[in-house]
Protein backbone atom coordinates (compact mmCIF):
# COMPACT_ATOMS: atom_id res chain seq x y z
CA UNK A 1 0.00 0.00 0.00
CA UNK A 2 1.30 3.24 -0.82
CA UNK A 3 2.68 5.45 2.13
CA UNK A 4 0.35 9.49 2.37
CA UNK A 5 4.01 10.73 3.40
CA UNK A 6 5.51 9.29 0.34
CA UNK A 7 2.47 11.19 -1.99
CA UNK A 8 2.86 14.16 0.16
CA UNK A 9 6.51 14.59 -0.14
CA UNK A 10 5.87 14.07 -4.19
CA UNK A 11 3.36 17.21 -4.06
CA UNK A 12 5.21 19.39 -2.36
CA UNK A 13 8.24 19.22 -4.62
CA UNK A 14 5.67 20.25 -7.60
CA UNK A 15 5.11 23.80 -6.05
CA UNK A 16 5.72 26.19 -8.51
CA UNK A 17 7.67 29.68 -7.94
CA UNK A 18 5.06 32.05 -7.63
CA UNK A 19 4.33 29.84 -4.66
CA UNK A 20 0.93 28.11 -6.53
CA UNK A 21 0.85 24.66 -7.22
CA UNK A 22 0.03 23.64 -10.72
CA UNK A 23 -3.30 22.75 -12.77
CA UNK A 24 -3.47 19.12 -14.74
CA UNK A 25 -1.10 20.69 -17.16
CA UNK A 26 1.78 20.64 -14.61
CA UNK A 27 2.83 24.27 -15.39
CA UNK A 28 -0.34 26.65 -14.92
CA UNK A 29 -1.05 28.35 -11.44
CA UNK A 30 -4.22 27.02 -9.45
CA UNK A 31 -5.86 28.53 -7.20
CA UNK A 32 -8.32 26.01 -6.29
CA UNK A 33 -5.23 22.81 -5.99
CA UNK A 34 -3.13 25.61 -3.98
CA UNK A 35 -6.18 26.27 -1.45
CA UNK A 36 -6.40 22.74 -1.11
CA UNK A 37 -2.84 22.06 -0.68
CA UNK A 38 -2.78 24.37 2.03
CA UNK A 39 -5.63 23.16 3.68
CA UNK A 40 -4.44 19.73 3.61
CA UNK A 41 -1.62 20.23 5.15
CA UNK A 42 -3.13 21.72 7.88
CA UNK A 43 -5.59 18.47 8.01
CA UNK A 44 -2.70 16.42 8.32
CA UNK A 45 -1.15 18.06 11.40
CA UNK A 46 2.18 18.67 9.04
CA UNK A 47 1.76 22.31 8.98
CA UNK A 48 4.86 23.18 11.19
CA UNK A 49 7.38 21.27 8.44
CA UNK A 50 6.08 23.12 5.39
CA UNK A 51 5.89 26.38 6.75
CA UNK A 52 8.21 28.02 3.99
CA UNK A 53 6.15 26.74 1.26
CA UNK A 54 2.43 27.47 3.30
CA UNK A 55 4.12 31.11 3.43
CA UNK A 56 4.91 31.28 -0.34
CA UNK A 57 1.47 29.70 -1.18
CA UNK A 58 -0.06 32.24 0.87
CA UNK A 59 1.21 34.88 -0.66
CA UNK A 60 0.16 33.87 -4.36
CA UNK A 61 -3.36 33.56 -2.59
CA UNK A 62 -3.40 37.48 -1.49
CA UNK A 63 -2.01 38.06 -4.89
CA UNK A 64 -4.37 36.79 -7.19
CA UNK A 65 -7.76 37.89 -4.98
CA UNK A 66 -10.10 39.84 -7.35
CA UNK A 67 -10.89 43.43 -5.94
CA UNK A 68 -14.69 41.98 -5.75
CA UNK A 69 -12.66 39.71 -2.77
CA UNK A 70 -13.64 36.48 -4.54
CA UNK A 71 -11.10 34.31 -6.37
CA UNK A 72 -11.18 32.50 -9.59
CA UNK A 73 -9.70 29.02 -10.73
CA UNK A 74 -9.68 28.05 -14.70
CA UNK A 75 -12.78 28.62 -16.45
CA UNK A 76 -14.04 24.86 -15.51
CA UNK A 77 -14.09 25.96 -11.54
CA UNK A 78 -17.06 27.53 -10.22
CA UNK A 79 -15.54 30.96 -8.79
CA UNK A 80 -18.16 30.00 -5.59
CA UNK A 81 -16.24 27.18 -4.85
CA UNK A 82 -12.75 28.44 -5.43
CA UNK A 83 -13.16 31.17 -3.00
CA UNK A 84 -14.97 29.18 -0.76
CA UNK A 85 -11.42 27.13 -0.75
CA UNK A 86 -9.27 29.90 -0.33
CA UNK A 87 -11.22 31.02 2.92
CA UNK A 88 -10.87 28.02 4.47
CA UNK A 89 -6.91 27.68 3.42
CA UNK A 90 -6.28 30.94 4.64
CA UNK A 91 -8.59 30.63 8.15
CA UNK A 92 -6.57 27.37 8.57
CA UNK A 93 -3.36 29.56 8.36
CA UNK A 94 -5.06 31.65 11.49
CA UNK A 95 -5.65 34.38 9.17
CA UNK A 96 -8.69 36.48 11.54
CA UNK A 97 -11.61 36.06 9.65
CA UNK A 98 -12.09 40.19 10.89
CA UNK A 99 -8.76 40.61 8.41
CA UNK A 100 -9.43 43.15 5.41
CA UNK A 101 -8.67 39.84 2.79
CA UNK A 102 -11.34 38.08 4.53
CA UNK A 103 -13.93 40.18 5.40
CA UNK A 104 -13.96 41.20 1.84
CA UNK A 105 -13.84 37.34 0.71
CA UNK A 106 -16.58 36.48 2.98
CA UNK A 107 -19.24 39.04 2.16
CA UNK A 108 -18.65 38.32 -1.47
CA UNK A 109 -19.71 34.40 -0.45
CA UNK A 110 -22.33 35.18 1.64
CA UNK A 111 -23.75 37.62 -1.12
CA UNK A 112 -24.00 34.01 -3.08
CA UNK A 113 -26.62 32.46 -1.01
CA UNK A 114 -30.49 32.93 -2.06
CA UNK A 115 -33.22 32.97 -0.12
CA UNK A 116 -33.81 29.25 -0.09
CA UNK A 117 -30.81 28.84 1.40
CA UNK A 118 -28.43 27.76 -2.18
CA UNK A 119 -25.40 29.46 -2.99
CA UNK A 120 -24.86 29.82 -6.30
CA UNK A 121 -21.55 29.19 -8.41
CA UNK A 122 -20.31 33.12 -9.40
CA UNK A 123 -21.51 36.49 -9.50
CA UNK A 124 -22.62 35.68 -13.30
CA UNK A 125 -24.03 32.52 -12.57
CA UNK A 126 -27.38 32.22 -10.77
CA UNK A 127 -27.54 28.23 -11.13
CA UNK A 128 -27.20 25.95 -7.96
CA UNK A 129 -24.34 23.38 -8.07
CA UNK A 130 -24.69 20.79 -5.29
CA UNK A 131 -20.47 20.14 -5.04
CA UNK A 132 -20.57 24.28 -4.75
CA UNK A 133 -22.99 23.91 -1.70
CA UNK A 134 -21.03 20.81 -0.27
CA UNK A 135 -17.83 23.62 0.33
CA UNK A 136 -19.18 26.55 1.17
CA UNK A 137 -20.99 24.61 4.04
CA UNK A 138 -17.28 23.20 5.16
CA UNK A 139 -16.24 26.82 5.21
CA UNK A 140 -19.11 28.04 7.09
CA UNK A 141 -18.27 25.47 9.88
CA UNK A 142 -15.12 26.79 10.42
CA UNK A 143 -16.73 29.70 12.02
CA UNK A 144 -18.39 28.33 14.67
CA UNK A 145 -21.57 29.60 16.69
CA UNK A 146 -21.79 32.51 13.77
CA UNK A 147 -24.25 32.55 10.84
CA UNK A 148 -26.20 29.99 12.03
CA UNK A 149 -29.43 30.58 9.99
CA UNK A 150 -27.21 30.64 6.90
CA UNK A 151 -25.94 27.60 8.16
CA UNK A 152 -29.58 25.67 8.63
CA UNK A 153 -30.68 27.20 5.49
CA UNK A 154 -27.80 25.76 3.64
CA UNK A 155 -27.86 22.60 4.91
CA UNK A 156 -31.57 22.08 5.25
CA UNK A 157 -31.27 22.68 0.80
CA UNK A 158 -29.13 19.50 0.79
CA UNK A 159 -31.63 17.57 2.43
CA UNK A 160 -34.45 19.17 0.27
CA UNK A 161 -32.02 17.59 -3.11
CA UNK A 162 -30.96 14.78 -1.89
CA UNK A 163 -32.40 11.97 -4.28
CA UNK A 164 -33.98 9.17 -2.64
CA UNK A 165 -30.90 6.94 -3.09
CA UNK A 166 -29.18 8.85 -1.06
CA UNK A 167 -27.20 10.47 -3.92
CA UNK A 168 -26.23 13.41 -4.39
CA UNK A 169 -26.00 14.65 -8.47
CA UNK A 170 -24.60 18.03 -9.31
CA UNK A 171 -27.44 20.00 -9.63
CA UNK A 172 -31.07 19.40 -8.42
CA UNK A 173 -32.76 16.86 -9.85
CA UNK A 174 -30.39 14.97 -11.79
CA UNK A 175 -28.52 11.98 -11.52
CA UNK A 176 -26.77 11.03 -8.20
CA UNK A 177 -22.71 10.76 -8.35
CA UNK A 178 -20.64 8.73 -6.13
CA UNK A 179 -17.95 11.71 -6.50
CA UNK A 180 -20.68 14.80 -5.75
CA UNK A 181 -22.22 12.30 -2.87
CA UNK A 182 -18.48 12.00 -1.63
CA UNK A 183 -18.38 16.15 -1.86
CA UNK A 184 -20.98 16.68 0.43
CA UNK A 185 -20.45 14.26 3.18
CA UNK A 186 -17.28 15.68 3.23
CA UNK A 187 -18.44 19.20 3.38
CA UNK A 188 -20.91 18.28 6.48
CA UNK A 189 -18.75 16.38 7.81
CA UNK A 190 -18.69 19.02 10.83
CA UNK A 191 -22.72 19.22 11.28
CA UNK A 192 -23.20 16.13 13.48
CA UNK A 193 -26.92 16.24 13.39
CA UNK A 194 -26.86 15.90 9.66
CA UNK A 195 -23.51 13.86 9.22
CA UNK A 196 -24.59 11.11 11.41
CA UNK A 197 -28.34 11.38 11.09
CA UNK A 198 -30.76 10.89 8.18
CA UNK A 199 -29.26 12.77 5.42
CA UNK A 200 -25.69 11.20 5.92
CA UNK A 201 -26.42 7.46 6.63
CA UNK A 202 -28.39 7.39 3.15
CA UNK A 203 -25.36 9.31 1.60
CA UNK A 204 -23.25 6.55 2.66
CA UNK A 205 -25.58 3.37 1.96
CA UNK A 206 -25.56 4.86 -1.74
CA UNK A 207 -22.04 5.25 -1.91
CA UNK A 208 -21.49 2.12 -0.47
CA UNK A 209 -23.98 0.36 -3.16
CA UNK A 210 -22.65 2.20 -6.18
CA UNK A 211 -19.11 0.75 -5.79
CA UNK A 212 -18.05 -1.36 -9.24
CA UNK A 213 -17.07 -4.69 -9.24
CA UNK A 214 -13.28 -3.40 -9.57
CA UNK A 215 -13.85 -1.41 -6.54
CA UNK A 216 -13.67 1.92 -8.28
CA UNK A 217 -16.59 4.44 -7.77
CA UNK A 218 -17.06 6.71 -10.71
CA UNK A 219 -18.31 10.23 -11.67
CA UNK A 220 -20.43 11.62 -14.47
CA UNK A 221 -18.97 15.10 -13.47
CA UNK A 222 -16.26 15.93 -16.16
CA UNK A 223 -13.26 17.26 -14.02
CA UNK A 224 -13.33 14.14 -11.72
CA UNK A 225 -11.91 10.85 -12.93
CA UNK A 226 -11.78 7.67 -11.01
CA UNK A 227 -8.84 7.87 -9.53
CA UNK A 228 -10.19 11.07 -7.42
CA UNK A 229 -13.81 9.56 -6.55
CA UNK A 230 -12.92 6.66 -5.37
CA UNK A 231 -10.32 8.56 -3.11
CA UNK A 232 -13.00 10.85 -2.19
CA UNK A 233 -15.21 8.21 -1.38
CA UNK A 234 -12.77 6.16 0.62
CA UNK A 235 -11.82 9.44 2.73
CA UNK A 236 -15.37 10.04 3.67
CA UNK A 237 -16.28 6.34 4.42
CA UNK A 238 -12.86 5.41 6.41
CA UNK A 239 -13.83 9.41 8.04
CA UNK A 240 -17.19 7.42 9.18
CA UNK A 241 -15.27 4.30 10.78
CA UNK A 242 -16.81 2.00 7.90
CA UNK A 243 -14.43 -0.81 7.01
CA UNK A 244 -14.37 -4.04 5.37
CA UNK A 245 -14.25 -5.36 2.07
CA UNK A 246 -15.27 -2.24 0.22
CA UNK A 247 -12.89 -1.00 1.72
CA UNK A 248 -10.17 -3.32 0.71
CA UNK A 249 -11.16 -3.08 -2.65
CA UNK A 250 -11.41 0.34 -3.08
CA UNK A 251 -7.78 0.93 -1.52
CA UNK A 252 -6.37 -1.94 -4.31
CA UNK A 253 -8.00 -0.23 -7.46
CA UNK A 254 -6.50 3.35 -6.45
CA UNK A 255 -3.09 1.62 -5.20
CA UNK A 256 -3.13 0.76 -9.15
CA UNK A 257 -2.67 4.15 -10.22
CA UNK A 258 0.61 4.62 -7.86
CA UNK A 259 1.91 1.07 -8.93
CA UNK A 260 0.81 1.48 -12.68
CA UNK A 261 1.20 5.36 -13.63
CA UNK A 262 4.19 7.44 -13.91
CA UNK A 263 3.69 10.18 -10.68
CA UNK A 264 4.04 12.50 -12.76
CA UNK A 265 1.24 11.50 -14.77
CA UNK A 266 -1.29 12.12 -12.20
CA UNK A 267 -2.43 15.47 -11.92
CA UNK A 268 -1.67 16.81 -8.20
CA UNK A 269 -5.56 17.34 -7.57
CA UNK A 270 -6.07 13.70 -7.58
CA UNK A 271 -2.76 13.36 -5.23
CA UNK A 272 -4.11 15.87 -2.87
CA UNK A 273 -7.71 13.71 -2.29
CA UNK A 274 -5.26 10.95 -2.79
CA UNK A 275 -3.69 11.46 0.43
CA UNK A 276 -6.68 12.08 2.58
CA UNK A 277 -7.53 8.68 1.96
CA UNK A 278 -4.28 7.07 2.36
CA UNK A 279 -3.61 9.12 5.77
CA UNK A 280 -6.96 7.33 6.68
CA UNK A 281 -5.79 3.88 5.43
CA UNK A 282 -7.66 0.88 5.89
Amino acid sequence: MVNFRQVLDYVMGKQLPSGAFAAEDGVTPDTLVTSQIISLLYYLDVSGQFSREIRAAICYLYGVQLPSGSWTGNTAQPETLVTAWAICALLKSGLEITSDVLQKAWIWMMNRQKDDGAFVQASSIIRSNIYVQGYVMRTLALVDFSYQTNKEKGLKWLQQVQHASGGFGLYPNTEPDAAITAYVLHGINRYPVYNQGNLGQKARLYLLGSQRPDGSWMSTYPLVNSMEATAMVLFVLRLAGVSGEPITKGFAFLNQFFDLLNWSEIPLRNMATSILAFYYGY
